[in-house]
């Protein structure tokens, strides 16, 4: 599927390439952090601002219809899971490197 003719298809293109550098941009970044706290931070960039801007992009192609919702519930769960993971991976690691 391609995006959507006119100003609607750029605006889904500048989401794609948001999302996209936000994540390249975390990876790049996990890449030179030491230790897990300072990567986990990276994390919140992926979950705050490529999950909504890939969902939004797919919602604005897709119009109203299933896959829309799917996304969007997609969206939802990666933004409502996403800092309780983060905790629960601080504090393994935390108690990991007390021991």
């Amino acid at each position: 599927m391609s995006a959507p003719p006119g100003v609607l298809g750029v605006v889904v293109w500048v989401l794609c390439a948001v999302s996209g550098v936000a994540v390249l941009g975390a990876a790049g970044g996990a890449l030179l952090l030491r230790t897990v706290a300072e990567r986990l931070h990276l994390v919140t960039l992926v979950t705050s601002v490529a999950g909504p801007a890939t969902g939004l992009a797919c919602a604005l192609t897709l119009g109203v219809s299933t896959g829309t919702a799917a996304a969007v519930v997609v969206v939802v769960l990666l933004a409502a899971t996403a800092p309780v993971l983060q905790t629960a991976i601080a504090r393994v690691e935390r108690e990991e490197s007390a021991e």
